[in-house]
């Protein structure tokens, strides 16, 4: 084969992988986001928290949402066990749903605590950020009332126990405690309890219901106490 066209075929390979190179690396930034503008986004955000917030955040993960077309972090204070986002929007605003997490996480160590007899293996709490919430409380940053004092705006909490080991009937009294502790101080949307991979939900009409332990066994389906 002549030189030169050994070399017209090595320019037009060369070309040619440039060019899929740089059509993956088009395609990972549409779904990945750029490197330079995710970190752009971070230094944005950072200072975002430094200027707002007066406790000490960190940033756990910077993320690119494709949907949305925008960066967000995942954030967490450092004093604290839960994590929230920040997202800068298209018009270069910066939002937070702070005030979701930080009250979930309060009602969830408040339960905990009250939870004497029959702690759960795990409780988890999620209050919806819906956009009448973030326009009231977001804004606030750090700076709360507590959540005893919204529960009012607090439509959508919804709660999950979750329990490693099948119960007797003490454990259903002790069940039964944990319903009405949760019930008396939380309005909640949706209760679920969760034994042996089976899951049990209540909402909060059920509440009228289910007046002592029997009751509460009625809503627990096929499990049956252990005698």
């Amino acid at each position: 084969m002549p030189k030169r066209k050994k070399r017209i075929m090595a320019a037009t390979l060369t070309i040619l992988i440039i060019l899929i190179g740089c059509l993956g690396f088009g395609i990972y930034g549409k779904i990945s986001g750029f490197p330079w503008q995710k970190s752009k986004a971070e230094e944005e955000i950072k200072m975002y928290l430094k200027e707002n917030f007066s406790s000490d955040m960190q940033i756990n993960k910077m993320q690119y949402n494709l949907m949305t077309n925008n960066y967000f972090a995942r954030v967490s204070p450092t004093s604290a066990d839960f994590e929230f986002l920040v997202s800068i929007e298209k018009d270069g605003s910066i939002s937070n749903d702070y005030f979701a997490h930080f009250w979930a996480s309060e009602i969830k160590n408040d339960i905990s605590s009250k939870l004497k007899n029959m702690p759960a293996n795990s409780i988890r709490v999620n209050i919806f950020a819906t956009p009448i919430l973030t326009k009231k409380y977001a804004n606030l940053m750090d700076k709360l009332p507590e959540y005893t004092d919204v529960l009012d705006d607090l439509a959508t909490i919804d709660i999950y126990c979750d329990f490693p080991y099948e119960f007797t009937d003490g454990e259903l009294a002790n069940l039964y405690q944990v319903y009405n502790v949760i019930r008396t101080d939380i309005p909640f949307q949706s209760l679920s309890f969760s034994y042996s991979n089976k899951v049990f939900q209540f909402d909060n009409a059920d509440n009228s219901h289910i007046d002592n332990a029997s009751d509460l066994q009625k809503y627990l389906k096929d499990i049956t106490p252990k005698k």
